[in-house]
């Protein structure tokens, strides 16, 4: 009689509300990619929050049409490349807004054409379908809660643009924003993340609700076993029985049907009459909805169509808390989306700046335009200044090059920053591929025009060289490829692997080897010889042999290197068209210190890659991969002659990082 309870003693069990948790992106060995959620389901969380609460997916949806706006400004174009089999630019744009408030993160597939290396099409994905690999270089993309496709590793491998430096313009890639917050590294967390467990109470509450509707509005019960005291593990048993039956909302009401074979112990089933069950729930719900408001940083709900008792003059009171909205919140979305389809545009060349056109609240009404500050309302020091006006021309600078173009210590640099995005000049995220992404607002975009002017990028060779210099590339980071590097396909690795172990084999013998026709295998013989991997001697007129060089054994032993791993920088060179040595006494002080940065031959050195070279052209105005270190006067018979560019050009080297 060990679990007997003492008589007049009740047993109080407490009940655990699951409380909401912050999702765990991490690694796990047995997987190719980075989960997404400790169960990789996170996106799809989010997406039935949005489906269950209709204050959450009021918000969500209006904030995406406001961010899309009136859609991208016209640009020649534009339309043609940035489409989808009929899909509209305007459309895209919308659904990445749409991913952007809801994941506060979005994805682009671009697709290079076969000729010319430029964008061909540009293609929104759903975000809840992708899922980086552990090396964070490509995307994973397929519907993740198809588990038999999971199981089988049916999913699309895309490359994430961006995340290495040397990227081949062809096949298709990934665009991949990603919405930075502290301590998450792989994905992204949505906004309104604080306002979570207030969206799942909303859902609850009207879960609560309907399922009083279905059951007659029917009061919950006590149900009093009078047939004795059963031991603790029966008690236990009957407790998961009844709670996996009838708890939650799913039941709210429901009615409990006891089968009992004597009337003398049939258990006492009593109505539970709540006192002003009604009034609780009424006010539950106005803080629950006030909460998702200020999770999604709302202003006014009025905008979004939620009138508010005894307001008057309801569309002055929409135009003041829109322009409210637009400034301190949309105007900084858009300005993501406007960075990240300018990036996409400016690949097929030129610096295109696509800008959307604001939301026009009103048919009647002209749309809200950010306030443009004057030079009595804003006053910026010269280093704030100089900082907007550098960002505006090359929003990707490490805190280095910050420094050495606005001519600071780097230990200033982030409180300029810091006093810059404070003031509402710009944002600071995080892209893909990690880098510092600092956007002007219009805000600070209007201060750049107020200040035009008052800052140069002109300056001597000194100054000029510590610029360049820090866009350099350390040897402490790479490591050169000395031999030449021959790209190989799997067919010419295996064709060697066959010559190795019979160097007499004949394009017959290749090609019943790797499966292909004979004038197939001829042509990857004549390829190898071509490139010298091998060596062809004739014996006889039935008869030839092939021997790997040199060059071919150091190609086969690479050929396991993945191409994505070798890069190309570029080393300041003497132009083959130039005469005498490297430098001449008349070489400018510029070119003397770029090719002493850049000579491999030394332990310590520099070099530069296509994406800094880049940057500079952005920054200093001109062509800096064309004109390199600038007019070059030639002399002798052509003394008279000049060119706009340097005796020195930009010498490839391949290397691969460590």
């Amino acid at each position: 009689m060990a679990n007997k309870q003492p008589s007049g003693n009740y047993a109080i069990i407490p009940l655990k509300f699951e409380e909401h948790k912050l999702p765990i992106f991490k690694e796990e060995k047995r997987l190719e990619y980075i989960l997404f959620g400790e169960n990789n389901d996170y996106p799809n969380y989010l997406i039935e929050l949005a489906g269950r609460s209709s204050t959450h997916n009021a918000l969500l949806t209006g904030k995406a049409q406001y961010i899309r706006g009136e859609g991208f400004a016209p640009v020649p174009g534009l339309e043609s490349f940035m489409a989808n089999n009929g899909t509209s630019i305007n459309e895209v744009l919308y659904r990445s807004a749409l991913d952007l408030e809801m994941f506060n993160g979005f994805a682009l597939q671009i697709d290079f054409g076969v000729v010319g290396g430029k964008v061909a099409r540009v293609t929104h994905l759903d975000f809840s379908y992708c899922r980086k690999d552990k090396a964070e270089e490509n995307i994973l993309y397929c519907d993740w809660t198809d588990s038999i496709a999971v199981k089988r590793g049916e999913w699309q491998v895309l490359p994430i643009w961006g995340a290495t430096n040397n990227q081949p313009k062809r096949g298709s890639y990934v665009v991949y924003y990603c919405g930075y917050r502290p301590n998450f590294r792989y994905y992204p967390i949505p906004e309104y993340v604080g306002a979570v467990p207030a969206i799942e109470t909303d859902v609850e509450i009207n879960n609560y609700h309907l399922n009083n509707i279905k059951n007659g509005f029917t009061a919950g019960t006590l149900i009093n076993f009078n047939n004795g005291v059963p031991p603790d593990e029966k008690k236990k048993e009957v407790e998961r029985k009844l709670k996996a039956k009838f708890s939650g909302t799913d039941r709210a009401g429901g009615i409990i049907i006891n089968f009992s074979d004597s009337p003398d112990k049939k258990p006492d089933i009593l109505p539970l009459q709540p006192n002003d069950l009604d009034k609780q729930f009424e006010q539950l719900r106005k803080d629950t909805v006030q909460e998702i408001f200020i999770g999604h940083k709302i202003t006014s709900p009025v905008i979004f169509g939620i009138s508010t008792p005894g307001a008057l003059g309801q569309r002055n009171e929409m135009l003041d808390a829109f322009e409210i909205f637009q400034r301190t919140y949309i105007s900084n979305r858009q300005a993501i989306l406007e960075r990240v389809f300018s990036v996409i545009a400016g690949i097929n060349g030129g610096s295109p700046s696509l800008k959307i056109l604001p939301f026009k609240l009103f048919a009647d009404n002209a749309p809200v335009q950010p306030q443009q500050p004057t030079k009595m309302s804003v006053e910026l020091n010269p280093e704030q200044i100089k900082c907007l006006t550098v960002l505006g021309k090359q929003p990707l600078l490490d805190d280095t090059q910050l420094a050495v173009l606005i001519g600071v210590e780097i230990e200033r640099i982030k409180n300029v920053v810091s006093s810059l995005v404070q003031n509402g000049m710009m944002t600071v995220t995080l892209t893909p591929g990690g880098d510092l992404l600092r956007l002007l607002t219009d805000v600070g975009r209007a201060q750049v025009d107020l200040y035009k002017g008052t800052f140069s990028m002109k300056m001597d060779d000194t100054r000029l060289f510590e610029v360049f210099e820090s866009f350099a590339k350390s040897s402490d980071t790479f490591s050169i490829l000395r031999h030449k590097f021959y790209e190989l396909t799997k067919e010419d690795v295996k064709a060697l692997e066959v010559i190795k172990d019979n160097p007499g084999a004949s394009g017959r013998d290749i090609a019943k080897a790797l499966n292909i026709s004979e004038a197939e295998a001829n042509d990857i013989l004549t390829n190898l010889v071509d490139k010298g991997i091998l060596n062809e001697n004739v014996i006889n007129d039935t008869t030839t042999e092939h021997e790997i060089t040199k060059e071919g054994k150091t190609a086969i032993r690479e050929s396991d290197l993945p191409i994505k791993t070798i890069h190309t920088y570029y080393a300041y060179d003497k132009s083959p068209e130039a005469t005498g040595g490297v430098l001449l006494p008349t070489s400018r002080e510029f070119c003397k210190k770029m090719v002493a940065l850049t000579d491999t031959s030394k332990s310590n050195f520099k070099l530069f890659d296509r994406e800094g070279i880049d940057k500079l052209s952005d920054l200093l105005g001109y062509d800096v991969w064309a004109q390199r270190g600038g007019w070059w006067n030639r002399g002798g018979d052509n003394k008279d002659q000049a060119t706009p560019y340097c005796r020195h050009i930009w010498k490839s080297v391949r290397v691969v990082k460590k």
